[in-house]
């Protein structure tokens, strides 16, 4: 009696699910980051070498970086340039804090017009196409040049772009779901708030980013322009005065408040972002 037993070659290696291979998407993400700052360190070194190797008699306004970061210290403890600092910030929150308010809400308010909503849209666009800095100065002679002439100038910086985004991100509100709330008897203020509200947030938050910028920008020049207080008050001072290592130092910081606040609305929109995916 003979017994045959039958074999199969097993395969050599079989992958197994989950094994190690590798990570191209670490090394995509990365490498934008590495261009980035890769070209801002590029950019920091020649900008050393040209202020050393230029002449400085030439009466050009110019510090080296590291004379910047020598400065730097000494107008962190400069209160009058602390105090103007936070001027300046103040004046930025409270248009803001204006510009939320009445543009996510007046905008919500615009895209539910029906037939005037192309014709209200057209004048905004319109309104926000003019050159703001040609009207500037009539700011100052309305309201002088303290806190409201800035803070007036910051709002009509920043709220036009969030009308114009809320309008339209309110118009493509499913009209099914409204229809559905206005046939169960909600009230217009009720579909806002618990309708159109919660689907427009995303964009809201996104157009709230770019009024940001604007507002910043606006705040700035217009201190600039003419300001008895503010950051751009001291900038004009530092200036004349002819002290470019301490100009250069207060600008830096106004650069880093800058990105620390687009940075936190960064995060806001990408969490905004992923709200409107799990809708």
């Amino acid at each position: 009696m003979s017994s045959t037993v039958t074999t199969s070659a097993a395969p050599a290696s079989t992958p197994r699910a989950g094994g190690s291979r590798p990570r191209k998407g670490l090394h995509r993400s990365s490498t934008p980051l590495l261009i980035r700052y890769g070209t801002l360190a590029a950019v920091v070194v020649l900008w050393e070498l040209l202020v050393r190797m230029g002449d400085s008699s030439g009466g050009l306004l110019v510090a080296a970086p590291t004379e910047v970061l020598t400065a730097l210290p000494g107008v962190i403890e400069d209160s009058a340039v602390m105090s103007a600092l936070g001027t300046g910030l103040v004046q930025y929150l409270a248009a803001m804090a204006v510009i939320i308010v009445l543009g996510v809400a007046v905008g919500m308010l615009f895209g539910q017009l029906g037939a005037m909503f192309e014709p209200v849209r057209n004048v905004l666009q319109l309104a926000f196409a003019v050159p703001q800095v040609a009207i500037s100065p009539l700011f100052i002679v309305w309201l002088g040049v303290g806190f409201a002439s800035k803070f007036t100038y910051g709002i009509t910086q920043g709220i036009i772009p969030v009308l114009i985004g809320m309008m339209t991100a309110a118009k493509l509100v499913d009209r099914s779901v409204l229809d559905s709330a206005r046939s169960m008897g909600a009230s217009s203020s009720w579909r806002l708030r618990n309708v159109v509200l919660p689907a427009v947030v995303p964009d809201a938050v996104s157009n709230i980013r770019i009024a940001s910028k604007l507002c910043l920008l606006g705040i700035l020049q217009a201190e600039l322009m003419v300001s008895t207080a503010g950051i751009g008050s001291v900038i004009r001072q530092l200036s004349t005065t002819f002290q470019p290592d301490r100009l250069y130092a207060t600008v830096l910081l106004v650069c880093v408040a800058a990105v620390l606040i687009n940075s936190a609305l960064g995060w806001c929109e990408t969490r905004a972002s992923k709200w409107r995916g799990h809708q």
